[in-house]
């Protein structure tokens, strides 16, 4: 097929087939690449993502508003029993940005 590509060449493939409307298979033809590597690559760099997601670490847990005048926050349950909350007001570019690790992982 193409020339060899790099680790950062196969995440920025797999970003761009993951971004846009093409199936792996169609994004490979397009780009001259095997389906096979792209398989692999994404299954390489899942697992060096969840490698990183598990060294992420509990800070402890955050008590309940007492109050009903207080202001809301944000409050994300994402298993495994972590907690994250954005105190309000919530700003909407920290929550994107919350949103887009999440969805890296």
């Amino acid at each position: 097929m193409g020339k060899k590509q790099t680790p950062q060449e196969w995440k920025k493939h797999i970003e761009a087939q993951k971004q846009g409307a093409q199936t792996r298979v169609d994004y490979c033809r397009n780009h001259g690449l095997a389906l096979s590597s792209f398989d692999y690559w994404s299954a390489k760099i899942r697992k060096q993502q969840n490698e990183v997601t598990e060294k992420l670490v509990r800070i402890g847990a955050v008590e309940e508003p007492s109050g009903k005048d207080e202001h809301c926050s944000l409050i994300l349950h994402i298993g495994s029993g972590y907690r994250l909350e954005i105190p309000s007001p919530v700003n909407q570019d920290d929550v994107k940005r919350v949103l887009d690790i999440l969805q890296a992982l």
